[in-house]
């Protein structure tokens, strides 16, 4: 697995765990909104961020679909970011952190594990 792909699947898992805990905690964090809130808890971004935190489990395991995925649940997650033009340190926190996972996600669903031709294990040698 290349480096970029270990970095974007251990970003998504840590997007997926600040989902889990903004979901649970959602009153204590963003006070002034009221966008999904559930009894104290936006049991949606829970359940998004459980979901990256899966997809990410994926990743890891060399599944390189699950970049592609992974980055939708990103998109997905910022959806239930609390809406309005707020600029606390937590809101920045989440916008940042999912942008950054929905960009690496990307450059890992691109970026291919190549072997030299000279190390490629059906490289016989040719005997002169």
């Amino acid at each position: 697995m290349s480096r970029i792909r270990r970095i974007a699947a251990a970003v998504s898992l840590l997007d997926g765990a600040w989902g889990v805990v903004a979901g649970v905690f959602w009153v204590s964090l963003f006070p002034s909104t009221q966008h999904l809130n559930n009894g104290g808890t936006d049991y949606a971004m829970v359940i998004v961020g459980a979901l990256l935190m899966l997809d990410s489990v994926l990743c890891f395991m060399g599944f390189s679909g699950a970049y592609y995925v992974s980055a939708l649940i990103s998109v997905l997650m910022l959806v239930f970011v609390p809406s309005g033009i707020q600029l606390d340190s937590l809101f920045l926190i989440s916008v940042l952190l999912t942008a950054i996972t929905v960009v690496l996600d990307a450059l890992a669903a691109n970026s291919k594990d190549y072997i030299l031709e000279r190390d490629h294990p059906l490289n016989l040698p040719l005997f002169g």
